[in-house]
């Protein structure tokens, strides 16, 4: 073959290549980077902001979708496009309502190295129609990062959208430009911002309640103190005063440890030390009842939360160290008979699980004398399915209240046919994801599928984010406070790890109970789960 042949030859090649690569990319394109989708005409869309790597997440807010159309018989759902055999292609859900025109498409926008938070707020800004909403914060810190992002966002097509938060619970934030400027999330994208989880102060002060009004769990004074108190009130009246004083001078400890990498750990430190100690500037709660009863005996910094399995790292080593033993600095969790100490614990399971493993092998008796709370970042699963594996509960036989959104444990009857539906809830893993998506789902369709009672206007979708707004805002009963935040006393619950004591003859490792808050007080919502073994 001749030099001028080779080279047409690989000239044809060149050209063929380019060509096929051409067709694939104009193929694809619609569907890579950051180009949004389309709304056909009549149609509205909301847009789903997560990782790209989140595919739990998505498949338990379909779910919720589904789950959603159990509780709301005329909701329809085409979920044919939820999970496309192309990993690049955009995952859609497709909502209607029977007797109103116009669909509701819901579209996950993966956010990945190559399409970030600010490549898709862009990109749908410059798109007719934009989005009625944006639902997103998975996490608070990525809450902050796109209600800064839609707060700087100032040209649209249309009007701006909503901002509708997830899971995302903290109440203030360093902003992530390093100026260490703390900004209140809601007050980020102002007016346009809603919530549906409940907030770190809010989930503060469920988890205090619970464990001040459960007389085996309320922080106690040394034994001495409460034996005077009892005498002075019973035979040494003329020592009142001085035995009120002693009983003062040694209220009930609180320990606080934070890990200061991580934003929602700081924040929820933050909310417990303020429901702790702080009076109430809540209108429809009176001040609360232990404020004046407790003391901070220490307020730990861990540097970081990355560790092994089991074994803390140097931060965590130096904080069970201060705890267990003190040092010139700190007193240690005290160990008086009958005397309880609360433990702040505002982590994920791996930190905390070494803490209190590292604790426990430091002082083995000190889960008599402590009970550790936390917020939603341990979970049922982590307890529970997973417990052998994530918290075993004889490395960590410490007393343990957590938080949760929606009910943890409503699971479907296996008996009952009538929850034979598309999604059901089976045990052992809990429903309060797919609940709380559930929940949204519903408030968003009320909302924007409006039914006229009075049959004066025919039915209709809401164009208009402003018209959605207002919608969420009048919910009757309210679901929103004024700032958009959750509101207080609309389905708190909390998990109670309750471990077996070693000389405890009770056969199960540890019980769980779920409780939730009432009008008059803290109900159980089921018999409590056992835990074992296996």
């Amino acid at each position: 073959m001749s030099s001028v042949t080779k080279r047409l030859a690989l000239f044809l090649f060149l050209a063929l290549a380019g060509l096929i690569g051409w067709l694939w990319w104009q193929v694809e394109e619609p569907t890579r980077g950051h180009h949004p989708l389309p709304v056909p005409g009549g149609d509205q869309e909301i847009a789903w902001f997560h990782t790209a790597t989140n595919q739990n997440t998505w498949e338990r807010f379909v779910s919720g979708i589904h789950y959603a159309a159990r509780i709301k018989p005329d909701l329809e759902v085409n979920d044919s496009q939820a999970f496309p055999e192309m990993t690049a292609s955009t995952p859609e859900v497709v909502l209607s309502r029977r007797g109103f025109p116009g669909r509701l498409h819901i579209r996950w926008y993966k956010q990945s190295g190559q399409a970030g938070i600010g490549d898709w707020v862009h990109a749908l800004s410059q798109r007719e129609p934009a989005p009625l909403a944006i639902v997103g914060g998975g996490s608070s810190d990525r809450a902050m990062e796109l209600a800064q992002t839609l707060a700087r966002q100032n040209s649209w097509r249309g009007s701006p959208p909503l901002l509708l938060l997830t899971t995302a619970t903290a109440d203030k934030l360093l902003a992530p430009d390093g100026d260490f400027r703390e900004l209140e999330l809601m007050r980020v994208y102002l007016n346009r911002t809603f919530r549906f989880c409940f907030t770190n102060r809010q989930m503060a002060r469920a988890v205090v309640d619970f464990v001040w009004h459960r007389p085996e769990l309320r922080p106690s004074r040394p034994l001495w103190v409460i034996g005077s108190a009892f005498a002075a009130r019973s035979v040494w009246e003329a020592f009142v005063p001085l035995l009120s004083l002693a009983r003062d001078s040694f209220p009930a400890e609180v320990f606080r440890v934070q890990w200061n990498d991580d934003p929602y750990s700081v924040d929820l430190a933050n909310q417990f030390g303020y429901v702790l100690m702080m009076p109430s500037l809540d209108d429809e709660l009176p001040t609360f009842p232990w404020v004046g009863q407790l003391t901070t005996r220490a307020r730990l910094d861990i540097a970081s939360s990355i560790g092994g399995f089991l074994r803390p790292n140097r931060s965590e080593d130096q904080a069970v160290h201060r705890l267990a033993r003190g040092d010139a600095f700190h007193m240690p969790i005290p160990q008086e008979p009958f005397q309880r100490s609360l433990l702040v614990l505002p982590a994920s399971p791996q930190p905390a699980r070494r803490l209190l493993a590292a604790l426990n092998a430091a002082s083995p008796s000190l889960g008599r004398h402590i009970v550790a709370v936390s917020g939603d970042s341990i979970s049922l699963n982590h307890v529970y399915r997973d417990g052998p594996l994530n918290w075993n509960v004889r490395m960590v036989p410490v007393p343990l209240v957590f938080f949760a959104h929606q009910n943890p444990v409503a699971w479907d009857d296996p008996a009952d046919d009538s929850a034979l539906h598309s999604i059901r809830l089976d045990p052992p893993t809990s429903t309060d994801e797919v609940l709380l998506f559930a929940d949204l789902i519903r408030v968003l369709v009320s909302s924007l599928f409006p039914s006229d009672l009075s049959g004066s206007a025919p039915p209709h979708l809401l164009t208009r984010p402003e018209e959605l707004a207002q919608r969420l805002r009048s919910i009757d009963p309210p679901f929103f406070d004024e700032d958009g935040n959750r509101r207080v006393g609309s389905g708190e619950f909390v998990i109670y790890l309750r471990p077996r004591l070693p000389d405890d003859p009770v056969r199960p490792l540890a019980f769980l109970e779920v409780w939730t808050h009432r009008h008059d007080g803290w109900h159980l919502v089921r018999p409590p789960l056992e835990l074992h073994d296996h």
